[in-house]
């Protein structure tokens, strides 16, 4: 469980620290024509800390739009609440789960595995998905003339 908080923490921070002094105007911003965009990846993050880790944590989960993911339509403001509320919907749902609970069998995809291997799994996601983001706001910087 302790593991856990601590790779939600590095996954959760990395991206807090990444999204300070982003503007409504980077999120179409992309390092190269076939790159994602920083929405695209934003949506994604949000989506998988709103759909993925609530389905893992046992938790109902609501459903969302199909074109959420990319959606050029919402503000920084709008992934920033969104993120927000997946990030809360994890913590708390961390507290209520019992060793027992993790070693419990669920469905991981296409095959089956322990809720803590799905959970860490999601994280890692989310690591990597983070480790992009921050790329692509270091290419941005750059481009600037920044650091």
């Amino acid at each position: 469980m302790e593991s856990l908080k601590v790779l939600a923490e590095v996954a959760f921070g990395r991206l807090d620290r990444e999204m300070e002094g982003l503007t409504e105007e980077e999120l179409d911003w992309k390092s190269c024509e076939e790159a994602n965009t920083v929405r695209w990846m934003l949506t994604h993050l949000s989506y998988e800390w709103n759909i993925l880790l609530s389905r893992f944590l046992g938790r109902e989960v609501e459903a969302w739009p199909e074109s959420y993911v990319g959606d050029p339509s919402l503000t920084l403001e709008r992934i920033q609440r969104d993120l927000d509320k997946g990030r809360a919907i994890f913590d708390k749902g961390l507290k209520s789960l019992t060793p027992e609970v993790l070693e419990e069998e669920i469905q991981f995809f296409s095959r089956r595995t322990t809720r803590e291997y799905a959970l860490m799994q999601v994280l890692a996601e989310v690591i990597h998905h983070g480790g992009q983001f921050a790329h692509a706001r270091g290419c941005m910087k750059r481009q600037r003339g920044g650091d």
